[in-house]
């Protein structure tokens, strides 16, 4: 993800539709996506049920061009 431009992760939660994306600066670089989503929960709902990927639309490139 990182060696790719991207440097945060959009997450969505599944029950109310709130959406964010989060900076993972402050984390290892060698720690797989997936491995946030037992950290993360709703701001909104307080669920975990929650979904997430790289914020692809934050790469530095893409947002350069839009």
């Amino acid at each position: 993800m990182r060696e790719n431009g991207v440097r945060a992760l959009s997450i969505a939660c599944l029950d109310c539709s709130h959406a964010a994306d989060v900076n993972v600066d402050s984390y290892p670089g060698h720690l797989p996506v997936q491995s946030f989503a037992r950290r993360m929960k709703c701001s909104e709902c307080g669920s975990r049920n929650i979904s997430l990927m790289p914020a692809w639309h934050t790469k530095r490139e893409y947002a350069s061009r839009t």
